[in-house]
């Protein structure tokens, strides 16, 4: 018995379907979630700090802006990585979780080193070695989520599991608009370099010591998946993207997700003419921040009851209000339409804009994934979130690159369009919960299904089940 696969408490015994709920999946997904939020708030620790990092190391703003760009440009190659390493083992998530803990681990040791001599012509070297390696952490807390809850979790927590590990960066990306500024208030550069170099190497210390891969009896009939070759792994990964339903998610929740990630980073100068401070800014960022938190674990709550098989209908809801509100934000400032405000605004009104528009984007994101996976099962989850991050990315990426060719004020056009025509894509995604119906065929004939390649292992199906059956597991 591997040390993935330790004896753990469960909240029920085994018996009936077969499928065990252990107590220990809320310790992993904790660790979990403090390694995300750990690594955002590092990952964004000179941004808000802009000024004093300038001045401290003898920098450039551009050198200081390249910082928080790593993290897209190595997302979108690593995150192939953490996909492959995902989807060929049973293992794969420790080994994603130990591969991230040492990355963070040694980020933060080695920024350490940029403070002994910080006028040093190499000091940032150190500090860029130390914000790539952090980078590097990125995929493996997006792209794991879902696999995460479809391992540990039951179908009725999954959505939430999901939603609370995805959720976990948005986090440490509130925390970074505060932390580091009152750090420098009351402390120094110094420490607050060397505390974050401590919470990163203490995570690793934990996540070494004890992180098991999977419980010893699935929560699900559809969490047992056999480790795949690389073949297998890229056959179904092409698979996915001939399902037109999965693009169309890809397209929405990547794409505009992406936008929205660099419209609600720049808060400061896209809102420049309320002639707002870098401080208020930073509290409306928090605020969006924190607003998308609470969005997202209450609608991935409601997706588990509610919701439940109807992804497509919340998300089309939550899409038509976050359309709403940027309308209305476009329309209270200078836009694109008009070199004047076309409604009357002041900046308590912009706040509680922001503020919606932060809640429903939020709150859409993690049902992105577990939509996904339902889609195209058995296909592991992944692959999917890969595919759905790598979008993120290439659009955070593209947004960057002619943003400093268009007026920034532009961007809350850009983005209103972006969440409208989503809103209409959406409309057109056909909606097929196939994990969930063999999750329930399956207990129905206490079988433990696990993919189409294991199929010779299931019992065969019951005449009246043949239809569905087929369905799932042929073609």
């Amino acid at each position: 018995m591997g040390q993935g696969d330790v004896v753990l408490e469960a909240d029920q015994p085994p018996g009936g379907s077969g499928h065990v709920v252990y107590k220990t999946r809320w310790y992993v997904l904790g660790v979990f979630s403090v390694l995300s939020t750990q690594q955002t708030l590092m990952w964004m620790t000179f941004s808000p700090i802009a000024d004093s990092t300038r001045t401290y190391f003898g920098t450039t703003d551009n050198v200081i802006n390249l910082q928080l760009a790593y993290g897209c440009i190595f997302f979108v190659p690593f995150v192939v990585v953490v996909s492959w390493l995902l989807g060929r083992s049973d293992q794969g998530l420790r080994q994603v979780m130990l591969l991230g803990a040492v990355l963070d681990g040694l980020g933060g040791a080695i920024r350490v080193l940029a403070i002994m001599h910080p006028r040093a012509w190499y000091s940032m070297w150190f500090i860029s070695i130390g914000q790539i390696l952090n980078a590097l952490v990125g995929p493996i807390s997006m792209a794991s989520c879902p696999k995460l809850s479809s391992i540990w979790f039951p179908p009725d927590e999954r959505t939430t599991a999901t939603a609370l590990a995805s959720l976990a960066g948005n986090v440490g990306s509130a925390a970074g608009f505060l932390i580091p500024p009152y750090v420098l208030l009351y402390f120094s550069m110094e420490a607050l370099i060397i505390g974050q170099a401590v919470e990163a190497v203490a995570m690793m210390v934990l996540i070494l010591a004890y992180f098991p891969a999977k419980p010893p009896t699935p929560p699900s009939a559809t969490a047992v998946v056999p480790p795949k070759t690389t073949k297998q792994l890229w056959r179904e990964a092409v698979d996915a993207l001939k399902n037109p339903s999965f693009v169309l998610i890809v397209i929405i929740g990547g794409g505009a997700g992406g936008i929205y990630n660099i419209w609600s980073s720049m808060p400061d100068l896209i809102l420049s003419p309320l002639g707002i401070s870098q401080t208020w800014a930073g509290w409306l960022g928090f605020g969006m921040t924190v607003s998308g938190i609470v969005g997202g674990i209450g609608v991935g709550r409601l997706g588990d009851t509610v919701f439940k098989g109807r992804f497509k209908l919340l998300l089309i809801l939550m899409y038509s209000m976050c359309t709403a509100s940027f309308v209305y934000l476009t329309l209270s400032l200078p836009s694109l339409f008009s070199p004047k405000a076309l409604l009357p605004t002041n900046r308590w009104v912009v706040l509680v804009a922001c503020t919606c528009a932060g809640l429903f984007q939020g709150a859409a994101g993690p049902l992105f994934y577990e939509f996904a996976a339902e889609l195209t099962y058995p296909v592991p989850e992944g692959t999917t979130a890969g595919l759905i991050t790598m979008m993120n990315n290439v659009a955070c990426l593209a947004v960057i690159g002619v943003s400093p060719y268009i007026p920034l004020l532009w961007l809350n056009c850009v983005m209103t369009i972006a969440v409208a025509i989503a809103t209409v894509l959406l409309g057109f995604i056909r909606e097929d919960y196939r994990r969930s119906r063999l999750d329930q065929a399956a207990d129905a004939k206490d079988a433990v299904p696990t993919s189409r390649e294991s199929e010779r292992l299931l019992p065969p199906p019951a005449d009246s089940e043949r239809t569905e059956w087929d369905r799932l597991h042929i073609n």
